[in-house]
């Protein structure tokens, strides 16, 4: 009886359009999320007089930690992917 009503409510689960590809809607609002944060942190710390030469300076020096994150990302979504 509880395996009906589990395999029912998995069923409802995969067609409902909210919780259908939860996980992929969750890790691109989330990358999303992360990149916004990113550029607005980047532009709030070449106004900052720790910057010495402005925004150029800073996007220059931001360019190994992209790489960093994107390397990062693309494991991340190697071992969350269906098999």
């Amino acid at each position: 009886m509880v395996d009906n009503h589990e395999s029912e409510r998995s069923g409802i689960e995969a067609q409902h359009p909210i919780v259908k590809n939860a996980a992929r809607k969750g890790i691109g609002c989330g990358v999303v999320a992360f990149v916004g944060l990113a550029v607005v942190a980047l532009v709030i710390w070449s106004l900052s007089p720790l910057a010495p030469i402005g925004i150029a300076y800073s996007a220059v020096g931001a360019i190994p930690w992209l790489i960093g994150v994107g390397v990062l990302l693309l494991i991340v979504r190697i071992f969350t992917r269906k098999k």
